[in-house]
């Protein structure tokens, strides 16, 4: 497909949008998909190149985390911009004087940026801790408000959520022990299965999944539920 400077960030970025709305992935999720379908080392254009991996910093350090061989990558990427070749890219339409310009500052600020966030050993995309935690809280509340019992509550966040929830076992019990406090915190019973999961779960089985303090924090939360479980 041939992109025009403003075009292709419209594009990304409701790919990205659809991917986190529609499929219920993790940012880290979507744009490590959209960058797949949109990025072509062969590619002839070096407008889209440049700008697809700006746009794919520009989300990264707005991560937890980011994969420390995807940091090595966009540094690289970004600083090995030619920005001359996209100059005369103008002459066909791609784009202007004014958006080129626009992409120097952002691929600056990216740059600029990038070195502040720390980075991540494990390699899987995923859900990061406090995301998924804030994530379900928000499942809960629109669970609960039409009604639902806690079993439904309970067998509609592993339809939602199957995709993350195969990727890494940090994810899924996040998610049930958040949605544990939610059900108590409101009074209701929590599900047999769900208690299951919960006493079944062995901490060193997240491996790299999880920070020390988020491993710290996630057997806090476990423990404060212990008469419940």
């Amino acid at each position: 497909m041939s992109w025009t400077y403003d075009f292709l960030i419209e594009e990304f970025e409701n790919e990205i949008k659809g991917y986190m709305n529609d499929d219920k992935l993790s940012l880290s999720e979507a744009l490590g998909i959209t960058f797949n379908e949109f990025y072509n080392e062969k590619s002839e254009d070096e407008m889209a190149k440049a700008l697809i991996n700006i746009l794919d910093g520009e989300y990264s350090i707005l991560l937890p985390r980011i994969f420390v061989k995807v940091k090595e990558f966009l540094i690289s990427s970004i600083e090995s911009i030619d920005f001359n070749k996209i100059e005369k890219q103008i002459l066909n339409g791609k784009l202007n004087h004014e958006q080129l310009n626009d992409l120097k500052n952002r691929a600056k600020l990216v740059l600029d940026s990038i070195n502040k966030v720390p980075v991540e050993n494990c390699a899987l995309a995923r859900w990061y801790y406090y995301d998924i935690t804030k994530e379900i809280k928000d499942f809960f509340s629109t669970q609960y408000a039409n009604s639902n019992s806690s079993e439904i509550i309970f067998d509609n966040m592993k339809k939602i959520y199957w995709m993350p929830f195969q990727n890494l076992v940090s994810v899924e019990m996040t998610a049930n022990v958040t949605l544990t406090e939610m059900l108590v915190e409101n009074g209701q019973p929590v599900p047999v299965l769900l208690k299951d999961a919960i006493n079944s779960f062995n901490i060193l089985d997240t491996e790299d999944q999880l920070t020390k303090e988020e491993k710290e924090d996630l057997l806090k939360r476990m423990q404060a539920l212990s008469e419940y479980l």
